[in-house]
């Protein structure tokens, strides 16, 4: 299971064959299936088609994906290399500002410009790099060299939705987060709101029983978990209960920590865990695939 050397569009084919290349006899499994700058769901089909003759290869490929089209990272993704750390960065303002003004606008305008990136963190949080370096009276590459590469985080808005969801309605692409108690990012808190409360019940893209199994079922099939993910005699009773009407994702870029409304009960290997919003109980353990 692996993240890709990259995810741009022009370089996914080949990202795929690598990840595949490195992972036999091993199964690969793809962490997670998205495409940077690539548009439209005649592009997703095609990349569906091509990870669908790999499989008539007889390689056991799969996928995750989760339900956002913003990653979340440092503002220092957009800087070059030898404008960061340990590279002394006032000195590169100094001898080379026009270069790094250039390279920024370049790698914005790649980017979807400056309305595409919404910073998370303080002083600037909420506000788009368009309507901070606004505010500022700046042009937004030159708003960039006076914050610098180490000024905070924020939401990238390099995917196309158009094209994420086909991919994300795929029976061979399962749900995941990517995320983790404390990380900055909607996804960590709201994913499985947001498939229940946008995919299912607004726009009807998705039943509740495949959401669930996409959720569920197929996880633990693809990680080899045979006693986890279905509702059956003799699997772990790991179980939620829910109104999908009621469910509610909560979390924003901004706001990354709220948690999600509606999820009534949730039992891990019978035992309750959270009742009513808050923790009742920790009973997980370790899962070793059989």
């Amino acid at each position: 299971m692996s993240h890709m050397r990259s995810e741009n569009d022009e370089d996914i084919k080949a990202s795929i064959d690598e990840l595949i290349a490195s992972s036999l006899p091993a199964r690969p499994h793809i962490s997670h299936l998205k495409v940077v700058f690539g548009k439209g769901e005649a592009r997703a089909r095609e990349l569906l088609a091509y990870l669908a003759e790999k499989r008539r290869q007889g390689i056991d490929l799969t996928a995750d994906q989760y339900p956002y089209e913003a990653g979340y990272t440092g503002i220092a993704i957009l800087f070059p290399k030898w404008a960061l750390p340990p590279t002394d960065y006032a000195k590169v303002v100094a001898e080379r500002r026009q270069e790094l003004r250039d390279y920024l606008v370049q790698r914005m305008t790649r980017r979807g410009g400056p309305e595409a990136l919404l910073i998370g963190t303080k002083p600037y949080a909420g506000k788009t790099l368009a309507q901070a370096a606004g505010e500022a009276g700046l042009h937004y590459a030159d708003f960039l060299i006076r914050i610098g590469p180490q000024s905070g985080s924020g939401a990238h808005f390099t995917q196309d939705k158009a094209l994420q969801d086909v991919l994300l309605v795929d029976p061979h692409v399962a749900f995941s987060t990517d995320g983790g108690p404390g990380m900055r990012h909607p996804r960590a808190t709201g994913t499985y709101a947001k498939l229940v409360e946008e995919y299912v019940v607004r726009d009807r893209k998705l039943t509740i029983e495949e959401m669930v199994r996409k959720g569920t079922g197929y996880p633990a099939h693809i990680l080899r978990l045979g006693d986890r993910g279905t509702i059956r005699a003799g699997a772990k009773a790991d179980l939620i209960l829910f109104d999908p009407a009621k469910v509610k994702a909560r979390s924003t870029y901004v706001d990354p920590f709220a948690r999600a409304e509606g999820f009534d009960l949730v039992m891990v290997n019978g035992k309750p865990a959270y009742e009513g919003g808050a923790r009742v109980g920790k009973s997980g353990r370790l899962l070793r695939a059989r």
